[in-house]
Order: C-alpha cells, then structure tokens, then sequence
C-alpha cells in the first residue's frame, strides 16, 4: 500500500473539520475522538495534532462556522425599515436556523459545549441581542434582546428535547409566535 499523498495545511484542516462536522452531527459530540477522527479521513491521529492543538479547538473552530452561518442569515432577515417586521424575522430566523441545524444548535448553545465560547462567537451573539433591543425600542419598549433570545433558545431546546424522548414532535413555532404577539401586545399598549 503506497503512501498518502501530502495535503496542503488548509485542506488538510479542511478535511479534518469536514470529517469532525460528520462524526459530531451523526453520532453525537461523544464519538468525536482523535482516534475516529483519524479513521474517518485515513490518516493518523498525528496529523490531526499537527494542525489542531486538540479537540477543543476542533470544536471550537466548528462553532465559529455555526455563528459565521447565523451571522450570514441573521443579515439578510435583518433587512427593511419597518421594525416589526425586522423583528419577527429576525427571532424567527433564529428558530429556523437552529432547528434546521441541530448539530450547530447543539455546538453553539447547549449547556457543557462552552456555549458561546469564541471571541467571535460572543460578538455575533451580542449583535443579535443588540439588534433586537433596538427594534423592541423603536417598537415603544425598553429592549428585551437577551430574554427573547432566551425564549427562542427554550422553545428550540423542547422540540429537540421531545423529539429525543421519543414524544410526538411538534413544532415550537406556535408557541414561540404566540410569546412573541404577547410580547407585541404588551408594546402596543406602552404607546
């Protein structure tokens, strides 16, 4: 059997992500290991080490893509003068994203995966809020940002919880909508 050919260093970390992105997202963050890392891409688990100084900035470097991908939507849903509607779009392009992307979901929010662990991870989250507090006051309120966010992430949490329970899945979006018309309401009448 001849040797593997030399890859440059950005595919080859492209490579090592593309397999820990698969591992993680199919068979859940405790099957992601050095040792099947290196057997999913045909190398050794040096190579990995060569490029990465371990897991955690494996993981890392995966959860920066989640937030530069929500970053990237969160832009396009955040466009328009009208306020309300920048801001139905923008919570329910959270919603839509992290159910639509469990694995993310699970890498970026989750308790015991470092939640917003990155630098820029925090930055990307921080605007979200900010963006949100801004249209909740041109709305007539005082900003509820973080706790709307909150509310997002808990109905995000139950419809995977009740799916991994093996419960009827139903989606949280009628819940969530129904928070945010409460929500609504309650700025409507601060007029």
């Amino acid at each position: 059997m001849g040797r593997k050919p030399k890859l440059p260093p950005d595919k080859m970390k492209a490579l090592i992500l593309d397999a820990a992105r698969s591992i993680y997202f199919s068979e859940g963050p405790d099957a992601l290991s050095a040792r099947n890392l290196a057997e999913r891409i045909g190398f050794s688990a040096t190579v990995i080490y060569l490029h990465f100084a371990g897991m955690p900035e494996i993981l890392s470097a995966l959860r920066e893509e989640g937030f530069i991908m929500l970053e990237r939507l969160l832009e396009t849903v955040s466009q328009g003068a009208d306020p309300l509607e920048r801001f139905v779009r923008r919570v329910l392009g959270l919603y839509e994203f992290l159910i639509s992307n469990p694995g993310y979901y699970r890498l970026m929010f989750q308790p015991g995966t470092a939640a917003v662990s990155t630098e820029l991870g925090r930055e990307i989250f921080a605007r979200y809020c900010a963006g949100l507090d801004q249209d909740v006051r041109a709305l007539g309120g005082s900003g509820e940002g973080r706790m709307l966010t909150n509310l997002v992430l808990g109905c995000v949490a139950r419809e995977f919880a009740a799916s991994e329970l093996g419960e009827e899945q139903t989606s949280q979006v009628g819940v969530l909508r129904g928070q945010l018309e409460r929500v609504l309401a309650s700025l409507m009448g601060e007029r």
